[in-house]
This record gives structure tokens, sequence and C-alpha cells, in this order.
């Protein structure tokens, strides 16, 4: 979240810059949500039926992007679908923040920090 705070600091010229809990309080719960699901997924696919079926290679993979990799993935992924998915009671603060220009730059360089640090990891383990 640190990236979309340094971006709406910055931009001074922001309509949503005074309205913080559109600009801040949204994408803090979605991020707690995504690290909740993150944990939950790692939690499940760490138990010994699915690690004694999976080949090696493949649980070296996923095992990488355990950490920040899949929490920022899964964050970006639940700030899309809270955004573009209507009928949820925050819909419409939702679509207010996608009107940032800003926030579909920056999330796409969150998500390729983190895909590219979950392949480094892959491929130097």
């Amino acid at each position: 979240a640190l990236p979309l705070v340094v971006a709406f600091a910055l931009h001074v010229d922001e309509p949503l810059r005074p309205d913080f809990e559109v600009w801040l309080m949204r994408p803090l719960y979605a991020l707690v949500v995504a690290r909740i699901l993150s944990a939950i997924f790692y939690a499940l696919f760490w138990t010994g039926c699915v690690v004694l079926v999976l080949p090696t290679r493949a649980l070296l993979f996923v095992g990488a992007y355990e950490g920040w990799p899949s929490t920022c993935l899964t964050w970006q992924a639940a700030m899309l679908v809270l955004i573009f998915v209507g009928g949820h009671p925050d819909a419409a603060a939702w679509q207010t923040f996608a009107t940032a220009d800003f926030a579909l730059g920056i999330n796409l360089w969150l998500a390729v920090a983190a895909v590219t640090r979950g392949l480094v990891t892959a491929f130097m383990s």
C-alpha cells in the first residue's frame, strides 16, 4: 500500500487526495483480505497429500511465491474484483478509486515486481 500512499501524496492535483477513506482504507482492507487468503492457500498447499502428489519442481515453484509475492498478487486480484464486479455494498467507493489515473500503473508495477521476484527465487533454488 506504500506506493499508493506515496503516489497520492505526490499528486497534489488529484481530486481524491482529501478523501483518504477511498484511496487508503479501501486498498488496506483489500490487502488484509489478500493476506488472509494467501495464508490459507499456503496452509492448505503444504499439507501432506498435496506435497506427495506434486513433483519437486512444482513445489519449488509454488514455494518461491510464498510471502510477499503471493500476497501482492492476491491483493491485485482482490482489488480488480472489487473494482470491476459490482453488487457489493462498497462498489461506489471502489469505482471512485478506479478513477485515479495512476492507480493502474502502480498496481501493474507491483504485480510485475511480485512475478519477477517469484520467478527469480524459483529459478535460483
